[in-house]
């Protein structure tokens, strides 16, 4: 299974694509499936990111 930040920069990937097509193909429909793509990937980066910045320490802030 993939990490989410893997999963993350995917689906950004697939939302940059998706918003390329769309624009060649000015379909309307197409362009709300690559923003909700879009959307959904740079919430599961910032999560990925602030997960990370956590740190494995042992739950208490310094």
């Amino acid at each position: 299974m993939p990490t989410p930040r893997a999963a993350g920069w995917s689906l950004l990937l697939v939302g940059i694509a998706l918003s390329a097509l769309a624009a060649c193909q000015h379909v309307a429909w197409l362009w709300i499936i690559a923003i909700v793509v879009l959307v959904t990937s740079i919430g599961t980066l910032a999560v990925a990111f602030v997960s990370d910045a956590d740190g494995p320490g042992d739950g208490r802030r310094h």
